[in-house]
C-alpha cells in the first residue's frame, strides 16, 4: 500500500510517509487550538487518506473529526480489524480518542459537496490537495468545498509538478491560484515540498464568514429551513427561525458531529454499525418531553455517542400534531435501519 502520510497512533509518529505531514500539520494546529477547551469543534477532512490530521487534531484538541475517503486500501487500513504485528492495520481502533472519530467510506462529488453544505455545518474543512482529484470544475469544486464550513485549509497542486494527477487540467485551471481565490478571504499559511516534482506545494487558509445557514433539516429533504448558525472560537449556536413556536426553543447550542442521517446515507462506517444500533436500543430518552419526533435525522454521532436532537415537538413542520407512538419502537425503528444500512 502507497504510504501516503505519516502514520500516526496515541501522540506518535509510528512511520513515516512519502509527504511532509509536520509542517503542514502546524499551521492547522495553530489556528484550531483557539477554539476553547470548553466547546468542542467539528472538523470535516476529505480524503483523509491513513486520517494523520484527523488523529492528531483529535488527540491534541476537543476536536471531532468527519473523516471522507474513497481508497480502498486506506479504507481498510482506517476501519478493518486489527491485525497483530501489521501497523497499516485497524488504525481508528489504535487511536487513544477514537470515540471522537466517524468515517465515511465515499468518493465525494461536487453535487455532495453542496447537498453536504445545505444540512451540516463545519467549524473547520481539510481539503489537502484533493481538488484536482474532482472531475467538475476546480473552482466549482473549492467554492462548493469553501461553503462547507468557517474556515478551510486548502493545498492546491501547481503547474510546476511534473508527476500531478489531471496534470494538464491544473495547468489550465489552477495555473494562477491568485485568480482561482481572489474572491475569498485567504492567506498562504504554508508551502512543502511536493511528492510529484520539484515545487513547492501551498497551503492556504480561507475565511468564510457566509457559512452560517442551515437549509434543509437534513440530506436530501425538499423542506426548506431558515436556521441561523453563531459560531466563534468560544461557542457555537443554531438560531431557528419556525413558523410553529412549539417545534422547539429558538436558540439551542450546537452538537458536534454529523447528523445520523448523512452518516447513513452517505456511508458511514465508523463507528461501525453495529455499534450505532446498540448505542441507539440502549439510549436514554429524556424526560419530560413529548417524544413524539424520535426519527434517524433527529440524532447526532460522533464515534462514541449518539445525541437526540429537536425531540420536543408536539407537531411537524406543517403545524399537524405527530402521531402518539411508542418512543423505545420509534427507536428500534431507527436501530434496525441504520444495521441494514438502507
Amino acid at each position: 500500500m502507497h504510504v501516503y502520510q505519516d502514520v500516526w497512533v496515541d501522540g506518535k509518529v509510528k512511520q513515516k510517509g512519502i509527504r511532509e505531514c509536520e509542517k503542514r500539520y502546524s499551521p492547522i494546529y495553530e489556528h484550531c487550538k483557539k477554539y476553547s477547551r470548553k466547546r468542542s469543534f467539528t472538523v470535516l477532512d476529505i480524503g483523509a487518506c491513513l486520517g494523520y490530521f484527523s488523529f492528531r487534531l483529535v488527540s491534541e484538541l476537543p476536536a471531532i473529526s468527519v473523516m471522507f475517503e474513497c481508497n480502498p486500501d486506506y479504507i481498510n487500513a482506517l476501519a478493518g480489524p486489527l491485525q497483530k504485528d501489521n501497523l497499516l492495520s485497524g488504525l481508528i481502533r489504535q487511536q487513544y480518542r477514537k470515540n471522537r472519530l466517524v468515517l465515511m467510506n465515499r468518493r465525494l462529488s461536487l453535487g455532495d459537496l453542496r447537498e453536504l453544505a445545505k444540512c451540516e455545518h463545519f467549524d473547520v474543512v481539510l481539503a489537502l490537495r484533493v481538488v484536482h482529484h474532482f472531475k467538475e470544475p476546480f473552482a466549482d469544486v473549492i467554492d462548493a468545498i469553501v461553503s462547507l464550513g468557517n474556515y478551510t485549509f486548502l493545498e492546491l497542486p501547481t503547474d510546476k509538478e511534473p508527476k500531478v494527477r489531471a496534470r494538464k487540467r491544473v495547468c489550465q485551471e489552477l495555473a494562477d491560484h491568485s485568480a482561482v481565490l481572489e474572491k475569498y478571504n485567504y492567506k498562504l499559511v504554508a508551502e512543502t515540498q511536493s511528492h510529484v516534482g520539484p515545487g513547492l506545494s501551498p497551503m492556504y487558509l480561507i475565511r468564510n464568514p457566509n457559512t452560517n445557514k442551515v437549509v434543509k433539516p437534513y440530506w436530501g429533504s425538499r423542506r426548506r429551513l431558515k436556521h441561523t448558525i453563531k459560531s466563534t472560537f468560544s461557542e457555537k449556536t443554531i438560531v431557528k427561525k419556525e413558523k410553529h413556536r412549539d417545534r422547539g426553543a429558538l436558540r439551542k447550542k450546537w452538537v458536534s458531529g454529523i447528523n445520523l442521517y448523512t452518516y447513513h446515507k452517505l456511508g458511514g462506517i465508523w463507528p461501525s454499525r453495529k455499534d450505532v444500533s446498540v448505542m441507539l436500543r440502549g439510549y436514554k430518552l429524556p424526560k419530560n418531553s413529548p417524544l413524539t419526533d424520535i426519527a434517524m435525522w433527529n440524532f447526532i454521532v460522533w464515534g462514541g455517542a449518539v445525541k437526540l436532537i429537536d425531540h420536543d415537538s408536539i407537531n411537524n413542520s406543517g403545524g399537524k400534531p405527530f402521531p402518539r407512538k411508542s418512543a423505545q419502537a420509534q427507536l428500534t425503528k431507527v436501530a434496525n435501519k441504520i444495521l441494514r444500512g438502507r
